[in-house]
């Protein structure tokens, strides 16, 4: 031990370089030890200072934000007068069209029956034979034109429906989009038309 401190106190550069290399890493570890302490304690404390405060941030400020307005609320979209104008008139042509289409082509499957039943002798004498398949028959083709007059009524009641939405609009006058509506003699011509030709095949079923 004596030849150590001897050598460690010989006043050589190398043995003086590793004492002082020593003393000073020393020093560096404990400040260094003493740094990360204090960090380590202020962390905590900020830790606990949050944990503290979180229950009387959330009583002071959350019936805050409760109130806000809700800004990325969805708002309800308006159509402009033009468009609105644009649209019930699409539809009103479109009904207006609609209607007189649907009667042609049911005039038309009337039209086929009613040249059928004239032109078939055998499916005559048939149904002369057998009443009650020709009593079905014509049940079968009132039902049909019942059947037609549910849908004139319905288009009717569209057309209606629109042209008065139109005229309370008030974009344009009546006057521009009123032949465009479905009349009543309109629906009534129909319907005098198709039970017309349904009684005139139906007396052929029966009698002819």
């Amino acid at each position: 031990m004596l030849w150590m401190r001897r050598d460690c106190c010989d006043p050589h550069p190398v043995c003086a370089t590793r004492l002082l290399s020593g003393r000073f890493s020393g020093r560096r570890e404990a400040c260094e030890r003493s740094k990360l302490s204090e960090v380590s304690r202020r962390s905590l404390g900020r830790l606990r200072l949050v944990h503290d405060l979180t229950p009387r941030w959330r009583s002071l400020y959350t019936p805050h934000i409760s109130q806000l307005p809700l800004t990325m609320e969805a708002q309800p979209l308006e159509a402009s007068p033009r468009e609105k104008f644009d649209t019930l008139l699409g539809l009103l042509k479109d009904n207006y069209a609609a209607v007189f289409d649907f009667e042609f082509k049911n005039v038309t499957v009337l039209t086929l029956l009613l040249g059928w039943s004239l032109a078939s002798n055998d499916a005559r004498n048939f149904l002369h034979s057998h009443r009650g398949i020709a009593y079905c028959a014509c049940g079968a083709l009132f039902l049909y034109v019942v059947l037609l007059l549910v849908s004139f009524w319905k288009f009717y009641r569209r057309s209606r429906l629109t042209y008065a939405q139109l005229s309370k609009l008030g974009y344009m006058p009546t006057e521009y989009f009123r032949v465009r509506r479905i009349q009543p003699y309109t629906v009534v011509s129909f319907t005098v038309l198709n039970w017309t030709l349904a009684l005139i095949i139906s007396a052929v079923i029966l009698f002819a």
